[in-house]
């Protein structure tokens, strides 16, 4: 099992394909973009992410070519919320 710190993102992408729809992605301590996914569920809409939305995580699962991560579980670190008007 790989673990992978960072800010969890649920973005809305594929604008205009059948795979259209909230897409969950990873950002890493280390500048790093993944997208996530659950073994025998279509990753597009999973709203298994939607808590985790905007918050910093510890993703535990299998990393695969860098760039997709198979998630076994998902733990809260602290209940820090990035808030995009309080940066302006």
């Amino acid at each position: 099992m790989d673990e992978v710190k960072g800010l969890l993102l649920v973005c809305y992408g594929h604008i205009g394909t059948k795979s259209e729809g909230k897409e969950a992605l990873l950002v890493s301590e280390s500048k790093c973009i993944y997208k996530l996914g659950r073994e025998g569920h279509y990753s597009i809409d999973d709203d298994y992410f939607y808590p985790f939305n905007r918050k910093q995580v510890l993703v535990v699962g299998r990393v695969t070519d860098n760039e997709y991560i198979t998630v076994d579980d998902i733990k809260l670190i602290g209940q820090e919320e990035v808030n995009d008007e309080e940066d302006m």
